[in-house]
């Protein structure tokens, strides 16, 4: 019957599910045709506020579609009221204007009804799409009223759909303390919507953050079966664009994080399935082939960057065989320009490290290269704005300048390799770091907003480190370490990121520290890993072996100490708490002390540093690198 349909279409509707929440809606009015919430949530079902849809003309065609002896009580044609304003077309042009007026409107349902988690859950939702079109205090605020509208919710109603989901959107966050925020929504969600695939898959945007890349794999692989079922449920199992916004989705996350944890059977597996696929569509000339295009793109890129690879550093490129072939050239829009950009780097790169083209116009790679990077450099305008007038598209183009300075870098870079004038390898090897100083400056300064790309095809910063690394040079281990830590700041820890601290920290000789890092690497394996068939498997067992003489047992117990004391010491400005805390009697004598030698001479300081070293052993450590805790910068508590 029409409520039945409607509320299964809600459901639908709030994990996500728009393929069956729209039918739904359909079937809704059909069974009663006077039914005007019906028609208003089918128009709702065309705004996809964070995978970029908001059809005006196919939600207003629906609302002129509706009778005009349907009906709606007060509390309904409030909904519908905010609805209509969403879809205002004569704001079409000015989207925060638009959803300025739906916040408005849907606050009257929840001042009105206080009572309404759904009320609240879609105003939280509404504020947390306005901020991505504010800045500064503006979006602040609208943040910030979200997170209250949604806890709101929760408190009502603590298992409603819409107010967990979103508010997983709303932690999802780089910084691992606000992302921790997500833990509980991430744990009752998947109960909550078990048979919805994007239900199942949203804990990954949490997990993901604090780097638990085992439990994003485990969540992905129930969404991958989940989205599956429904296809099958539907009699769409050999439809290559069933539920695709949701089981490619997690598709392509399984690849990611099961290279991340060396199950890379599994990962090339579902980058198979992408390939077989893509390839069925294309025989079929589907209609969604151009969406499945992008996945495929993205897939095909983590093949080079996230396997091909891993070995780089150690002069070894995965895969010899692999298509360095020009990936295709998308029509312009913003996620095809993340993804183009991103295809392009990575098949640039591929070129760069297999053939190793020289400067010879003639060369035949040369010319490949060449015809890449002239399509290349034309993504940014073709896609970007010159003046961050609109932060999302500005992040996009702002990326797609840093693949091209990437790219540069690591060209340059081959050429001085390869040069035998030692004076030209010199002028090459200055363009190449200039390069790779223009990406990392443009990657130090970029800010991600709501709807920027969760997965970054690679860091610069990282890409920076891998050549310091392959300079061979131990003048250089220091740099590519900061490199790696920076990468972990943009993209979090990942396994290219460890393994690169790893290899610094061999390079400049440190075997203790390079062995901690390594346990780091095996800490990120899964049970299921691969183990002897990764390629840095060998490298890894004899890495965690580096640290076995007496001297190095005792520089590796300095080292643990100082790392395990370091974990708690400082957060927001906090003591650890498996610190002793400061003595009284101790401050009473020392700190006067410290007045009267501040005094003194630069020997009297010295002395006073050994006295308060002997008062307070310990040493507090400031983590440079917040989630993994080695790069240690330490002073002692006098300081």
């Amino acid at each position: 019957n029409a409520i039945a349909w409607f509320k299964y279409g809600l459901l639908q509707l709030f994990s996500f599910g728009y393929d069956y929440a729209g039918p739904a809606f359909v079937k809704s009015r059909e069974n009663d045709p006077k039914f005007a919430l019906a028609y208003a949530f089918e128009a709702l079902n065309n705004f996809w506020p964070l995978w970029g849809k908001d059809d005006l003309a196919a939600s207003n065609a629906i609302f002129s579609s509706m009778p005009g002896d349907a009906t709606a009580n007060h509390h309904e044609q409030l909904y519908i009221d905010a609805i209509r304003a969403h879809f205002n077309s004569s704001l079409e042009n000015d989207t925060e204007a638009r959803l300025s007026e739906a916040v408005t409107v849907i606050s009257l349902v929840t001042e009105s009804h206080p009572g309404d988690s759904t009320g609240l859950a879609l105003l939280g939702l509404w504020r947390l799409v306005l901020s991505a079109e504010q800045a500064g205090a503006a979006a602040q605020s609208s943040i910030s009223l979200a997170d209250s509208n949604l806890k709101s919710a929760l408190a009502i109603d603590p298992r409603h759909p819409a107010a967990l989901h979103y508010q997983l959107h709303l932690y999802d966050s780089l910084d691992a303390a606000v992302a921790a925020k997500g833990l509980p929504a991430a744990t009752l969600y998947p109960e909550v919507a078990q048979d919805a695939s994007h239900g199942l898959h949203m804990p990954v945007h949490i997990q993901l953050r604090l780097a638990n890349y085992t439990a994003c794999f485990a969540a992905d692989s129930l969404a991958l079966q989940a989205a599956d079922a429904t296809c099958a449920l539907y009699g769409l199992a050999g439809d290559e664009g069933c539920n695709m916004w949701n089981l490619y989705h997690s598709l392509e996350y399984l690849q990611f994080t099961g290279y991340q944890i060396g199950r890379w059977k599994d990962a090339m597996a579902m980058n198979t399935r992408m390939s077989n696929s893509i390839a069925s569509a294309a025989a079929k000339q589907h209609p969604q082939l151009a969406s499945l295009m992008l996945w495929f793109m993205r897939m095909d890129a983590r093949e080079i960057l996230d396997r091909a690879f891993v070995m780089l550093p150690q002069t070894q490129l995965l895969d010899v065989a692999m298509n360095c072939t020009n990936p295709e050239e998308l029509v312009p829009g913003f996620w095809t320009s993340h993804t183009e950009s991103g295809a392009t780097l990575a098949h640039g790169l591929c070129q760069v490290f297999k053939f190793r083209p020289s400067a010879d116009e003639a060369n035949p790679q040369r010319v490949a290269l060449s015809a890449l990077r002239a399509r290349f450099v034309e993504v940014p305008g073709e896609y970007g704005w010159e003046e961050p007038t609109n932060l999302s598209p500005w992040y996009i183009y702002q990326v797609n300048l840093m693949h091209v300075a990437m790219l540069d870098a690591a060209d340059f870079f081959v050429q001085a390799q390869d040069s035998v004038n030692s004076d030209a390898k010199q002028s090459l090897f200055t363009q190449a770091w200039a390069h790779a100083a223009n990406a990392t400056s443009i990657e130090d300064v970029l800010v991600p907003v709501a709807d920027s790309p969760t997965i970054l095809f690679m860091s610069a910063h990282e890409l920076y480190g891998m050549l310091l690394l392959m300079t061979g040079e131990k003048a250089h281990a220091a740099m590519a370490s900061m490199a790696f830590a920076k990468a972990r700041s943009s993209q979090g820890p990942q396994l290219a990121t460890r393994l690169g601290q790893a290899r610094a920290k061999a390079l400049a000789g440190l075997p203790c520290e390079a062995a901690a890092w390594y346990e780091e690497v095996l800490a990120m394996m899964d049970q299921a890993s691969d183990k002897a068939d990764l390629p840095f498997w060998a490298e890894l067992q004899q890495g965690l072996a580096m640290c076995q003489s007496p001297e190095d047992m005792r520089q590796r117990g300095a080292v643990l100490l100082s790392f395990n004391h370091s974990i708690e010491v400082f957060s927001n400005g906090q003591r650890g708490s498996d610190l002793p805390p400061y003595n009284q009697s101790t401050q009473s004598m020392v700190f006067p002390a410290l007045v009267l030698l501040l005094a003194l001479s630069v020997a009297a300081c010295s002395l006073c540093s050994r006295l308060v070293r002997q008062r307070h052993p310990y040493l507090l450590c400031r983590k440079e690198d917040e989630e993994d805790h080695k790069e240690l910068i330490c002073q002692s508590e006098s300081a």
